[in-house]
C-alpha cells in the first residue's frame, strides 16, 4: 500500500527533474546574449580587461625592458596608426612559450621586451565559428554555433570589428571565410579560403600570403586581419607531433618577421597582434 501511494509522487518528481534538466541544457546550448545596438561609446584604456594575445609589439617603442609595466604597451594601442591581427589557427601555447619553440623571431621579440606574451584558455566548443565569436565579442561560445559553423550566414552581437568600422577604420581581411560570413560588409577588401578542406595545409595559407606584399605597400587600410589555417589542418591530418608542424611554424614565424619589419620601416606607431583561436590535442594519428 505504501509503495502504491508513493509511486505517483516519484513519477511526478522524476518528470519534473527531467523537464528541469532539459531546460537547463537548452539554456546553455541555445544561449543567446541578445542583440545590442552598437554605438560609438568611448572606452578608456584602463577599463579594458587585462587579456592580451601572444604578441603585442609596437614599432613606436623599439626595445623595452622586461620590467616595464603592461600599461605602457596597452596605452600605445590607443595611438597606433595601423594594426595587423595575425591569427594562426590552433596555435597552442607551448608552440610559442616552450624552450624548443620554432617561432624563433616571435619568441625572440618576447624575450627582448618588444612584446608581451599571454596564455588564454579556450572554452568549448573549439571549432571555428564559436571561437571567432568569442574572440571578436568577448562572449562565451555557444554550442549551437557548431551547427552554424557549416556554411550558414551568421549574425554577430557587439564586436570589435563593427566598432572599428563605426569609428571610421578601414579593415582588410584574408583567410578563413568564416569571417566573411560573420562580417559580410565590414571589409574594404577581402579574400576567403575554405576551412573544411583539411587535407590542404599549403595552398590554403599561400592564398593568404599572396596578398600580403601588396597590402603591406598600400596606405588605404587601418586594420589588416590575416587568418592562417594550415597549422590546424596539419593537426587534423596527423596530430600535433607530426613532422609537418615544425616547417609550418617556421613559415608562420617568417611571415611575422616580414610584417614586423615592414611596420618598423614605416616609422609610424603600429601594432602587431599574434594569437591563436584554440589549441591542439596532444596526440599522434
Amino acid at each position: 500500500m505504501k509503495s502504491s501511494k508513493l509511486s505517483p509522487l516519484l513519477l511526478y518528481f522524476a518528470v519534473s527533474l527531467h523537464i528541469l534538466s532539459v531546460a537547463f541544457f537548452l539554456h546553455g546550448f541555445l544561449w543567446h546574449a541578445g542583440q545590442r545596438a552598437i554605438t560609438n561609446i568611448p572606452v578608456e584604456v584602463d577599463e579594458l580587461p587585462n587579456v592580451t594575445p601572444a604578441l603585442i609589439s609596437s614599432a613606436e617603442h623599439g626595445e623595452m625592458s622586461s620590467n616595464e609595466s603592461t600599461s605602457s604597451i596597452t596605452a600605445s594601442a590607443s595611438r597606433v596608426k595601423r594594426i595587423v591581427i595575425f591569427l594562426i589557427d590552433a596555435l597552442r601555447a607551448d608552440f610559442v612559450f616552450s624552450s624548443d619553440s620554432r617561432l624563433n623571431f616571435l619568441t625572440g621579440a618576447l624575450r627582448h621586451g618588444r612584446g608581451m606574451g599571454f596564455t588564454a584558455k579556450a572554452q568549448t566548443p573549439t571549432v571555428t565559428l564559436p571561437r571567432l565569436k568569442a574572440l571578436t565579442t568577448g562572449a562565451v561560445p555557444n554550442f549551437v554555433d557548431v551547427i552554424l559553423n557549416f556554411g550558414t550566414q551568421t549574425a554577430v552581437n557587439d564586436n570589435f570589428i563593427d566598432r572599428m568600422k563605426l569609428a571610421g577604420k578601414r579593415i582588410a581581411f584574408y583567410g578563413d571565410d568564416t569571417w566573411l560570413r560573420m562580417f559580410p560588409t565590414s571589409f574594404v577588401r577581402s579574400e576567403g579560403v575554405t576551412s573544411f578542406l583539411v587535407s590542404d595545409y599549403t595552398e590554403v595559407d599561400n592564398n593568404v600570403t599572396r596578398n600580403l606584399a601588396e597590402e603591406l605597400e598600400r596606405d588605404d587600410w587601418d586594420v589588416l586581419v590575416l587568418h592562417y589555417l594550415g597549422l590546424d589542418h596539419i593537426g587534423h591530418l596527423s596530430g600535433s607531433r607530426s613532422s609537418l608542424v615544425e616547417p609550418k611554424l617556421r613559415e608562420m614565424d617568417g611571415l611575422i618577421r616580414r610584417i614586423y619589419r615592414v611596420l618598423e620601416e614605416k616609422k609610424e606607431p603600429s601594432l602587431l597582434v599574434v594569437l591563436g583561436d584554440h589549441g591542439m590535442t596532444v596526440c599522434v594519428v
